[in-house]
Protein backbone atom coordinates (compact mmCIF):
# COMPACT_ATOMS: atom_id res chain seq x y z
CA UNK A 1 0.00 0.00 0.00
CA UNK A 2 2.90 2.39 0.65
CA UNK A 3 4.03 2.26 -2.97
CA UNK A 4 0.54 3.18 -4.17
CA UNK A 5 0.19 6.10 -1.78
CA UNK A 6 3.45 7.56 -3.08
CA UNK A 7 2.24 7.38 -6.69
CA UNK A 8 1.34 10.89 -7.92
CA UNK A 9 -1.80 9.56 -9.67
CA UNK A 10 -2.99 7.26 -6.86
CA UNK A 11 -3.12 9.22 -3.63
CA UNK A 12 -4.48 7.52 -0.52
CA UNK A 13 -7.76 9.45 -0.83
CA UNK A 14 -8.30 7.95 -4.31
CA UNK A 15 -7.45 4.37 -3.32
CA UNK A 16 -9.79 4.34 -0.31
CA UNK A 17 -12.57 6.28 -2.05
CA UNK A 18 -15.96 4.60 -2.20
CA UNK A 19 -18.05 4.84 -5.35
CA UNK A 20 -19.01 3.07 -8.55
CA UNK A 21 -17.36 -0.22 -9.40
CA UNK A 22 -16.10 -0.84 -12.94
CA UNK A 23 -18.31 -3.90 -13.20
CA UNK A 24 -21.39 -1.75 -12.58
CA UNK A 25 -20.75 0.85 -15.30
CA UNK A 26 -23.07 0.54 -18.30
CA UNK A 27 -21.46 1.27 -21.65
CA UNK A 28 -23.42 1.80 -24.85
CA UNK A 29 -21.69 -0.88 -26.92
CA UNK A 30 -23.00 -3.91 -28.73
CA UNK A 31 -21.18 -7.23 -28.52
CA UNK A 32 -22.00 -10.28 -30.60
CA UNK A 33 -22.20 -13.20 -28.18
CA UNK A 34 -21.00 -16.64 -29.20
CA UNK A 35 -21.85 -19.58 -26.94
CA UNK A 36 -19.26 -22.33 -26.71
CA UNK A 37 -18.59 -25.09 -24.18
CA UNK A 38 -15.10 -26.36 -23.49
CA UNK A 39 -13.48 -28.36 -20.69
CA UNK A 40 -12.98 -25.25 -18.55
CA UNK A 41 -16.71 -24.50 -18.74
CA UNK A 42 -17.54 -28.06 -17.77
CA UNK A 43 -15.10 -28.01 -14.83
CA UNK A 44 -16.47 -24.68 -13.60
CA UNK A 45 -20.02 -26.02 -13.84
CA UNK A 46 -19.03 -29.11 -11.86
CA UNK A 47 -17.41 -27.02 -9.12
CA UNK A 48 -20.48 -24.76 -8.88
CA UNK A 49 -22.68 -27.81 -8.35
CA UNK A 50 -20.39 -28.90 -5.51
CA UNK A 51 -20.63 -25.52 -3.76
CA UNK A 52 -23.35 -25.31 -1.13
CA UNK A 53 -22.80 -21.68 -0.12
CA UNK A 54 -23.41 -18.91 -2.68
CA UNK A 55 -21.01 -16.60 -0.87
CA UNK A 56 -18.14 -19.03 -1.52
CA UNK A 57 -18.81 -19.72 -5.21
CA UNK A 58 -15.95 -17.57 -6.53
CA UNK A 59 -13.30 -19.12 -4.29
CA UNK A 60 -14.70 -22.62 -4.87
CA UNK A 61 -14.45 -22.32 -8.66
CA UNK A 62 -11.04 -20.66 -8.42
CA UNK A 63 -9.56 -23.38 -6.20
CA UNK A 64 -11.19 -26.18 -8.17
CA UNK A 65 -9.81 -24.86 -11.46
CA UNK A 66 -6.31 -24.35 -10.05
CA UNK A 67 -6.23 -27.94 -8.80
CA UNK A 68 -7.94 -29.73 -11.70
CA UNK A 69 -7.18 -27.73 -14.85
CA UNK A 70 -3.58 -27.77 -16.08
CA UNK A 71 -4.07 -24.64 -18.21
CA UNK A 72 -5.54 -22.42 -15.46
CA UNK A 73 -3.40 -19.79 -13.76
CA UNK A 74 -4.51 -17.24 -11.19
CA UNK A 75 -3.67 -13.58 -11.07
CA UNK A 76 -5.77 -10.84 -9.51
CA UNK A 77 -4.95 -7.28 -10.47
CA UNK A 78 -6.72 -4.34 -8.85
CA UNK A 79 -8.11 -1.91 -11.40
CA UNK A 80 -9.28 1.58 -10.52
CA UNK A 81 -11.57 3.48 -12.84
CA UNK A 82 -12.71 7.04 -12.20
CA UNK A 83 -15.69 8.42 -14.09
Amino acid sequence: MNELTRCPFCGKKNITRKGSRCSQIKLGISIKKKNTRNNACKLADLSLKACENNNKRHSTVENFMLINDSSTIACEIPVWHWV
